[in-house]
């Protein structure tokens, strides 16, 4: 038998990576954190910028 966190983590590099929207992972990524006992009352993502000119640019501010 596999630990829930096993599962949870082999969803996310597999079926969980393919869904493609960003929505329908998170709300997968719950169902199952839940499902595995977890008490969640919310959650909240972030991402990192890989290149943060890049973020300074869509903001309109100059680069200098």
């Amino acid at each position: 038998m596999t630990a829930p966190h096993d599962e949870i983590a082999r969803w996310l590099i597999g079926e969980g990576r393919r869904k493609g929207e960003s929505i329908a992972i998170v709300e997968g990524l719950v169902q199952r954190l839940i499902a595995a006992g977890l008490p969640l009352w919310r959650l909240r993502v972030n991402q990192r910028m890989a290149n943060p000119t890049i973020f300074r640019e869509l903001a309109g501010q100059s680069i200098g």
